[in-house]
């Protein structure tokens, strides 16, 4: 009867056992290595995953890896570069703000779109106009009313976190998309044609 598939950490324990216990376990229905599965189900199976070393690097190095961090533990390996997680970010919107970290490019006008998209939903789009009215310290942030479900908290999260001092910042969520609002985000036609290659571009990412 051939041994029944168990994890890693089952078969270290496993392997780890007097070979009195192991030797004739096949004549047993591998009943010690059903012993050492059971042992290993839960979290300890993941803490054996964090703990041992592999070729990759040495045990725990891979609670400080954005890429390779079990799900589970981005939280703690936030609190390295001080990100803030929130509930509504996919896995993959956390392990990319923990990898390129808000606070690194505070103020600029990436980090503010990053920070307007916290909250959004949907295509989660943001338009951002800088020298808003032809005024060097204006600055004018978009986004769509359907995909902002909590405007206000957008907003604020914004000022608290990446308004540069001295910047007046001006935030609208519209229902639909305006030839007046192209107008002001896209100043020449080459602009709107090098960011959306087709009218359905255009419509489906209007603010």
């Amino acid at each position: 009867m051939p041994a029944p598939e168990v994890s890693a950490a089952a078969e270290d324990i496993y392997a780890a056992m007097n070979p009195a216990f192991t030797a004739p376990d096949p004549e047993h229905d591998y009943a010690m290595l059903r012993l050492c599965a059971a042992l290993t189900t839960g979290n300890l199976d993941l803490i054996f995953e964090i703990v041992t070393d592999t070729e990759v690097g040495p045990g725990w190095e891979i609670l400080l890896d954005p890429e390779r961090c079990p799900a589970i533990a981005l939280p703690f390996l936030s609190q390295f570069p001080g990100v803030k997680l929130t509930p509504s970010m996919s896995e993959a919107e956390q392990r990319a703000a923990i990898s390129n970290p808000e606070a690194f490019g505070r103020g600029t006008p990436d980090a503010m779109v990053a920070v307007a998209k916290r909250r959004l939903i949907g295509t989660k789009f943001v338009a951002i106009q800088e020298r808003y009215t032809g005024l060097a310290y204006r600055t004018k942030i978009s986004t769509i009313e359907a995909e902002t479900p909590e405007p206000e908290e957008t907003l604020a999260d914004i000022v608290r976190e990446q308004k540069p001092i001295g910047i007046r910042l001006f935030f609208n969520s519209s229902p639909a998309w305006s030839w007046k609002e192209l107008a002001e985000e896209e100043s020449t036609w080459t602009k709107v044609i090098a960011k959306y290659a087709t009218w359905g571009d255009l419509i489906a990412h209007s603010p």
